[in-house]
């Protein structure tokens, strides 16, 4: 534009010249032409040093302010009408209201906005823009004018944290330290966002992160969480920060199982029966299945693997109680052991015991149980009460010994005309939980059917009993079959028995 003005300017000052020569007409053509040359370099030289024409910018229009924050602004203006000049850079300038001097802040180009950052907060700023050319600066524009905000909240960790929460954690446990932000004026509330929000609590007043009453922290299911927390003040808004929950892989073996179930395999054998445990960690793997003669030391390992829910003892004595005990096993741990279960090897090969007993009672007569511990002791001291599984000889002075080896104490109590109890006190009471009560009805005066519980868990239900008489005075024999027999092979033995 420059150019062309002076361009301009030198056609009108030549067309002067020319005329200033056409009034010349008594020189010399060659004087003439000297003489024009002469004029037009010196001309251009004035035009050029002078500068007269050159045009300084009109004022920036329009100043606003925006995107405030605490700590930096925005200003934005409209670049002036300048038809002669263009505008080649802004000078950008700002002070605290009331401070002496401005600031420059740096800006280069022709653009007509600028961010002005690292601002005290809460703090009203003025700001004044101006417009250069090749021919100078120009005014500066009236200032505007913002309030920087307070800082928002400023989380102490910085902008991500992390935490640990253990695999199966109950509901309400704190999870690691609070998740604490600071600010400059009010109060702080927190809340929870993330794509895992509502897998997590958070204390609104603390920041403090917990576990939440539905959740199940599985690390085998999902090993890690996302969530943010956010701080949020009425005077400096809301800030958030990310956070991220690791579950802790815990060791988690099979839970206890339940009290097996016994019952005699052949002659010399027992079945063990238990249900699979409740179990969180790894697929159980297998099961341990220990067994000892009752009231012996050391358990010994019966040689039970895989999974199934079933073992068989073979080798075991005859007519003996032993016990069993199960735990389960996964990769991640062995299980505590069950209860102790009691169970009696039969000595047949057919599952039986001893002799055949009378079957149940199928009629209710009237009479049969003793009336009290007097008539008891009259019925059954010096003889026996047998069942499949039950041995016991009474003595007098409420004395008993169970199988030849468990003695202890009892007492019997009438509970009606064909029904009575008998409560077994054992003198040690690691035997069958130190206590016995043997429910019997009376099918007759030496025979029916018995229950027993034991304060240990074990358990029968209905079974056939008789009374069995003990002779002191001469041998003793009584037949135990090992395996099937006829009628006529029972009879005479027992005929030989007898004699």
């Amino acid at each position: 534009m420059k150019q062309v003005f002076a361009a301009c300017l030198v056609a009108g000052l030549l067309l002067l010249t020319a005329a200033l020569g056409i009034q010349s007409s008594n020189a010399a053509e060659s004087d003439d032409e000297v003489a024009a040359t002469e004029l037009d370099d010196g001309l251009l030289r004035w035009v050029t040093r002078s500068r007269w024409w050159e045009q300084l910018p009109e004022l920036p229009e329009k100043l606003n302010l925006s995107d405030i924050t605490h700590d930096s602004l925005t200003v934005s203006w409209t670049a002036p009408d300048d038809a002669v000049f263009e505008i080649t850079d802004y000078d950008v300038q700002y002070r605290a209201s009331g401070a002496a001097s401005y600031v420059d802040w740096v800006h280069d180009g022709t653009a007509t906005e600028t961010a002005i950052r690292g601002l005290a907060e809460v703090t009203e700023y003025e700001v004044r823009v101006r417009a250069e050319n090749e021919a100078g600066e120009g005014d500066w524009s009236p200032s505007a004018v913002g309030t920087t905000l307070l800082t928002p909240p400023k989380f102490v960790e910085g902008e991500r944290a992390d935490r640990e929460v253990g695999e199966n954690t109950e509901p309400g446990v704190d999870v690691g330290a609070p998740v604490e932000a600071t600010v400059g004026s009010g109060t702080l509330r927190y809340s929870l966002a993330g794509e895992d929000a509502q897998a997590f609590a958070v204390d609104a007043s603390t920041g403090q992160l917990r576990t939440r009453e539905g959740v199940e922290y599985d690390h085998e299911t999902q090993s890690s969480y996302a969530v943010e927390v956010e701080a949020f003040s009425e005077a400096a808004g809301t800030s958030r920060i990310a956070v991220g929950i690791a579950v802790l892989d815990v060791d988690e073996p099979p839970e206890k199982p339940t009290t097996p179930a016994l019952s005699a395999s052949g002659s010399s054998g027992l079945t063990v029966d238990w249900s699979a445990p409740a179990n969180t960690g790894p697929a159980i793997s297998g099961y341990d299945v220990e067994y000892r003669s009752l009231g012996t030391g050391e358990y010994v390992d019966a040689g039970h693997e895989g999974t199934k829910t079933r073992a068989t003892i073979t080798g075991l004595a005859s007519y003996t109680v032993y016990e069993v005990r199960v735990r389960a096993v996964n990769d991640e741990g062995t299980g505590a052991w069950s209860d102790t279960a009691q169970g009696r090897t039969s000595g047949q090969d057919d599952g039986g015991g001893g002799q055949p007993l009378p079957p149940p009672p199928t009629g209710t007569p009237a009479g049969f149980a003793p009336l009290n511990q007097n008539s008891f002791d009259a019925r059954f001291v010096n003889n026996y009460l047998s069942t499949e599984d039950i041995y016991i000889e009474f003595f007098a002075g409420s004395r008993f010994r169970e199988s030849g080896q468990y003695s202890g104490s009892y007492t019997y109590v009438r509970t009606g005309s064909n029904t009575g109890t008998v409560t077994q006190t054992y003198d040690d009471t690691t035997q069958y939980g130190g206590a016995c009560t043997i429910q019997l009805t009376f099918g007759s005066a030496n025979g029916g059917t018995g229950a027993y519980t034991c304060t240990g868990g074990q358990s029968s239900g209905p079974r056939s009993w008789r009374r069995d008489t003990v002779d002191s005075s001469s041998f003793n024999i009584k037949v135990i079959w090992r395996g099937s027999r006829s009628s006529a092979v029972d009879s005479a033995f027992r005929s030989e028995v007898a004699r």
